[in-house]
């Protein structure tokens, strides 16, 4: 019996409680839960004959004189469990599809590829398919293009359910990686007043029913927050707040972009990973942790979701393993934005859009100057300050800003990043260059104002992050409902 784990499922207790107890309780729950085939296959269960009992869906049917064969999937983990009970148990074999819950002995396989089976006396169909419309043929594979087709069914196969278990871990790792350097884990807020970007792609929140919301003395409807609020599009400049008394925080949540963009790379509705810290106080530092923070992370993904992973190797270019070793054995590249522009002036490459200095790099100059540091890793640094935020930190040439771009191959941007202005003048002067409001922001600048300190942080978008990993092309692959620009499905 795995100790370490009873104590987990009980950790506000297990202070007050010894191991005997913990024990104890975990048998007499044992009777009663419903065991997962993930717990079964890691060997959370007891080797020898032990009742059990577990819930799923059936994969596999096969029907003898005397004996039926069920391979069950319960969604816990890549493998099924076989479950073997006599024809006498059932009036008719539960069909491909249905839900069983299936009561027996778990015992050791002899079979080869199996480590345990379920030799079951008593089966339960929980619910039956109802009908033969079902979209997925069983044992045939689909397109990742028509699976998006059944956003509410595309988990019932082997291979999305692959990606969520993947998804699950991958919150988890980067949330352990953070918690080990002792970062502060915060709630950024879904519904604010600031456009941390800047570029006005926002969604506004507005009540459904006006009626019920306040009017002026002129009748004109009220807001609902008293001043207009929108869906965030960045969690950062609240986490710089709480950053200013805590040092080193990390916020993972949602955010939202109201662009019409129809790539394979946005959606309208994503997931940031955003972290603020102190000890970001120079590029070096701030670079460096971000590379290492992308490529830890990475590193244990591939170990702990092996096989999930292996459930795409045919959806994915032949080459993405090797490539992605490459990203990870080898230093990623830097380059300032007026080398790049350099480099793109002096290539015979012909793009959609010139290279011009003060211009954004466009996708076709970022797939190229990633190319041209052979395919690795890319930070762009030292972009023209009318091209980043207001709140990125001054270059001493005035004409620049301390902020990157971490470009990576197929993606393109995966993370953006900067040391943030923290000198309280220079704060002042960035926000009239930008025309935004000193009343608005007053909140921030008091940040400033109030025992300022020299910090920086970066951001990453989880999908783009995932579709980096997996080698999916596109983005509404690695989202289990993706909204974008026309659609709004369930």
């Amino acid at each position: 019996m795995n100790l370490i784990r009873a104590q987990c499922i009980i950790s506000p207790f297990n202070r007050c409680m010894n191991n005997k107890t913990v024990l104890m309780w975990y048998k007499h729950v044992r009777a009663y839960v419903t065991c997962t085939i993930k717990e079964i296959m890691l060997g959370e269960i007891a080797r020898k004959r032990e009742r059990i009992t577990i819930k799923g869906w059936v994969r596999l049917c096969r029907s003898q004189k005397n004996v039926i064969f069920l391979n069950v999937s319960d969604g816990s983990c890549a493998s099924k469990l076989q479950v073997v009970l006599p024809a006498s148990a059932c009036t008719k074999p539960p069909t491909i599809g249905s839900s069983v819950e299936a009561c027996g002995e778990l015992v050791e396989s002899s079979h080869k590829g199996q480590l345990y089976e379920l030799q079951a006396d008593t089966i339960t169909v929980l619910g039956d398919m109802l009908d033969s419309n079902f979209p997925f043929v069983p044992g045939r594979r689909y397109s990742l293009e028509y699976l998006r087709k059944f956003p509410h069914l595309r988990a019932r196969t082997n291979v999305f359910q692959a990606l969520l278990r993947i998804r699950s871990q991958a919150c988890m790792q980067l949330h352990k990686y953070f918690q080990d350097y002792y970062y502060t884990f915060i709630h950024s807020p879904i519904i604010t007043s600031s456009d941390c970007e800047g570029a006005g792609d926002l969604f506004t929140v507005t009540p459904k029913n006006k009626e019920n919301t306040d009017r002026t003395d002129d009748q004109r409807i009220n807001d609902f927050f008293n001043s207009p609020s929108f869906l965030t599009v960045s969690g950062q400049l609240h986490a710089e707040a709480l950053m200013s008394s805590l040092s080193h925080v990390y916020t993972f949540g949602p955010a939202f972009r109201a662009e019409k963009s129809h790539t394979r790379h946005h959606l309208a509705e994503f997931y940031m990973i955003e972290a603020e810290s102190t000890r970001f106080d120079n590029m070096e530092i701030l670079i460096s942790s971000t590379e290492h923070f992308v490529k830890e992370t990475i590193k244990k993904l591939l170990v702990i979701c092996q096989d999930d992973l292996s459930l795409f190797d045919g959806f994915v270019p032949p080459n993405h393993k090797i490539a992605l070793d490459d990203f990870l054995n080898f230093s990623c590249t830097r380059m300032t934005y007026k080398d790049a522009i350099s480099a793109l002036e002096a290539t015979s490459k012909k793009f959609t859009t010139y290279p011009k200095w003060g211009e954004e790099l466009q996708s076709d100059h970022e797939n190229y100057l990633i190319q041209m540091s052979g395919n690795k890793g890319l930070f762009i640094t030292d972009f023209p300050a009318k091209l980043r935020p207001f709140y990125c930190r001054k270059n001493d040439d005035d004409k620049t800003v301390a902020a990157f771009d971490f470009l990576v191959p197929t993606i393109g941007e995966l993370i953006g990043g900067s040391l943030r202005e923290e000198r309280f003048d220079l704060l002042l002067n960035n926000m009239k260059t930008f025309n935004i409001s000193q009343e608005s922001y007053s909140w921030y600048i008091d940040l400033r104002r109030y025992g300022t300190i020299r910090h920086g942080g970066f951001g990453m978008g989880f999908e783009r992050f995932l579709q980096f990993i997996l080698g999916l092309a596109n983005i509404r692959d690695v989202m289990p409902f993706p909204r974008y620009s026309g659609s709004c499905k369930l």
